[in-house]
């Protein structure tokens, strides 16, 4: 499993696990999801999902701001979590 180390405002490192990723041409960007392996109140695992743009070597973090970007996210992990159950 590949590793994900970022810095939360303090500067402190925070490691996460990439679970998978994805990439979309349309829009030229790879969107990764990923865990710090919590667990919520559920006793579900906590993901967290961002971009990157497909053609930037450095992999720089983007937030995932539209109802699309949203909605095809959360409908792949649904389509997951059905395929599991």
């Amino acid at each position: 499993m590949e590793n994900l180390v970022l810095q939360d405002k303090d500067g402190n490192k925070l490691n996460y696990n990439i679970l998978f990723s994805f990439d979309i041409e349309k829009n030229n960007k790879t969107y990764i999801i990923y865990t710090d392996n919590s667990k919520d109140s559920s006793g579900n695992l906590n993901l967290y999902s961002a971009c990157y743009l497909m053609n930037d070597e450095n992999h720089n973090l983007l937030h995932i701001e539209t109802d699309d970007e949203i909605n095809l996210i959360n409908s792949i992990l649904e389509h997951i979590r059905e395929y599991n159950s």
